[in-house]
């Protein structure tokens, strides 16, 4: 369980990944001279709707974003930096770019993500090292007991 005073000098880490049939977000406070933990993760169902990959990516950036909007709410003091973590270029470069470049969708989303968090950073990871990723693929007990991103 999060303390609500355990944010100070501390900073928030999340991660989300898309999968074909589902995407997930997973978020991790990280303190100073302490090991991270693993503090909320949710996956969801990918509409079928969504073919594809980059929108499912865009859908669990505003799902880690909402996360991490729940968690930071309920802690009386904020961390000093939230970063966030994902996979897609794509994804990125829609973040760079004015939400007025791109289609209603994708510009809804880039807006509520933006705006959320307008000092956030976020950050490339590479498929292999991206924690929330687990969640797309799925794991056993046995292999989510042991696996090491957590």
């Amino acid at each position: 369980m999060l303390n609500k005073s355990e944010t100070q000098d501390g900073s928030v880490k999340a991660n989300k990944a898309p999968g074909f049939r589902a995407y997930a977000a997973a978020i991790y406070m990280v303190i100073p001279g302490c090991i991270s933990r693993l503090i909320m993760a949710k996956t969801k169902i990918a509409p079928a709707k969504l073919e594809t990959l980059p929108l499912l990516e865009l859908c669990g950036a505003e799902l880690l974003v909402k996360l991490t909007k729940q968690i930071l709410s309920n802690v009386e003091k904020q961390p000093e930096q939230v970063h966030f973590w994902c996979d897609s270029k794509v994804l990125l470069d829609w973040l760079d770019g004015h939400p007025s470049r791109w289609q209603t969708f994708v510009a809804n989303r880039v807006s509520f993500i933006n705006s959320s968090y307008p000092n956030a950073v976020w950050h490339h990871v590479r498929s292999a090292h991206n924690a929330a990723d687990c969640a797309t693929r799925g794991l056993t007990p046995a292999q989510l007991a042991g696996f090491t991103l957590w």
